[in-house]
């Protein structure tokens, strides 16, 4: 899917999110087309790798900001997955600096989570979508209920067309 398809996410934090994302994506683009024509790879990938910080930094923030949302027994399980994520990216980021490791499957693994994080965001988008449609059902539906005449005048018509 294309991020520009993730419209219905009008939210300055979303935004915020889906420019990361696309400014990630970008870049790891970059650093492909600079391996492809075996031209020098380290500014690529250095500047991919500083997106990948600003990236996770902006979903840590994002995660930490809006626990407080989920309330009862679901605030403590989310509060412990958001303390796992971060340890798990700061790992990830130690990974990602290490001059040990060959960048390619160092940018691989980045790109992985860029992904990661665009499959969320896409099923966000899809699932508020759905929300969306399913408000405006009900909405609809209400005011079939509340015009009484209606169900009269659907059994009159049933009526008619089972004499004819």
């Amino acid at each position: 899917m294309n991020l520009d398809t993730l419209n219905i996410l009008r939210d300055e934090e979303f935004e915020a999110l889906i420019n990361k994302v696309k400014e990630c994506t970008e870049r790891y683009r970059r650093y492909m087309n600079a391996l492809q024509l075996r031209t020098d790879t380290r500014i690529p990938f250095i500047m991919f790798r500083q997106s990948i910080v600003e990236l996770s930094y902006e979903v840590i923030g994002f995660l930490s900001k809006y626990q407080k949302l989920f309330e009862g027994r679901e605030e403590t399980s989310i509060k412990e997955a958001v303390s796992k994520f971060r340890e798990d990216v700061t790992n990830f980021l130690s990974y990602m600096f290490d001059v040990r490791l060959d960048e390619v499957p160092t940018a691989q693994m980045g790109f992985a989570f860029v992904e990661h994080i665009r499959n969320s965001l896409e099923y966000t988008a899809m699932i508020l979508k759905n929300e969306k449609k399913k408000i405006f059902i009900k909405e609809v539906l209400k005011r079939v209920e509340i015009i009484p005449r209606f169900k009269e005048m659907r059994e009159l018509k049933k009526r008619k067309e089972e004499v004819e």
